[in-house]
């Protein structure tokens, strides 16, 4: 889609991901993705670049209201890793996503 803004009608379950991820311990890295369609825009010169940006942008809506700062580690991998083939623009979508993943050290 071009575009890293977190959507206002998320904002509750973002909300809900962040107290819920409050109670438990470890790093969280939150990781974007993108379509396999370039992007060359002044603000975005690569996919990459936009997978970071909508990985930041979680990241920053999960930190401001929660007591997760120092624990939030935004990652972009562009196109890197698709859930499944980039041959319909439903896959596409698909492919434009925000992952989180807990890290619980031993």
């Amino acid at each position: 889609s071009g575009s890293a803004s977190v959507v206002a009608y998320i904002q509750p379950v973002i909300s809900k991901v962040a107290r819920t991820l409050e109670a438990t311990q470890g790093k969280i890295i939150i990781t974007g993705h993108t379509d396999d369609r370039p992007i060359f825009t002044s603000k975005y010169p690569s996919n990459w670049h936009l997978s970071l940006a909508r990985a930041t942008s979680l990241s920053e809506q999960l930190i401001s209201n929660s007591a997760l700062k120092g624990r939030v580690i935004p990652e972009g991998l562009g196109d890197a890793r698709p859930l499944v083939e980039n041959d319909s623009e439903k896959n596409r979508a698909m492919n434009r996503r925000i992952e989180i993943d807990l890290i619980v050290g031993n």
